[in-house]
């Protein structure tokens, strides 16, 4: 456990040191699980995060895919643990050009946060904000639309316009999607707001 807190600490400090750190902590406590009891999953999510922003995407892929087992293994099921983990695995996929599988891999996030953890969770929202920027990028723009829409109404409804994390993904990624489209007024009002609310 030692290590998993180390590696969590280089996250900002080092990519490098993070992935050593994580890769000791997986080898030393995948003998010794102890049912109920997860420590592994926390290391195995820093390992494939530290190879994802190196670059490693198929690496990060395999581990994000290990943590998620690990995640159900556990009783009760710690659902905000897995939503991160799907949400992280389906950008490693996109990364890989594995388009199906990411698109499935963020519906399983978005039903997944709705069924478990509620409608208006912020989980809901990071899905289906992401969900609609790929699905926008493959050319699916009718749905996109559809569910940057629907994450942009809910983040406001739940977390308000002054919010600082949420709300703004949602219109960071909205607006990335108008702008790709030509629709430059919309796309410049909603990043607007997002700078806005970083200087609060």
């Amino acid at each position: 456990e030692l290590l998993t807190r180390v590696a969590q600490r280089h996250q900002t400090i080092s990519l490098e040191k993070m992935q050593v750190y994580a890769d000791d902590a997986v080898r030393v406590l995948r003998p010794h699980q102890v049912p109920n009891e997860d420590r592994l999953s926390t290391a195995l999510h820093l390992a494939a995060r530290a190879r994802v922003q190196n670059g490693d995407y198929a690496g990060g892929e395999r581990l994000y895919r290990e943590s998620i087992a690990e995640l159900h293994k556990s009783a009760p099921i710690p659902q905000v643990a897995v939503l991160q983990a799907l949400v992280s695995l389906a950008e490693s996929l996109a990364a890989q050009q594995k388009f199906d599988q990411a698109v499935a891999t963020y519906r399983e996030a978005a039903d997944g946060a709705r069924k478990y953890l509620g409608p208006g969770d912020p989980g809901v929202i990071v899905a289906e904000s992401r969900l609609a920027a790929l699905l926008h990028a493959i050319g699916e723009r009718t749905e996109a639309r559809r569910l940057h829409e629907q994450a942009l109404h809910t983040a406001l409804a739940q977390k308000g316009d002054a919010d600082t994390l949420f709300t703004p993904i949602a219109r960071m990624d909205y607006g990335r999607s108008l702008f790709a489209e030509g629709r430059i007024a919309e796309a410049a009002d909603l990043i607007a707001r997002v700078n806005a609310s970083n200087r609060v």
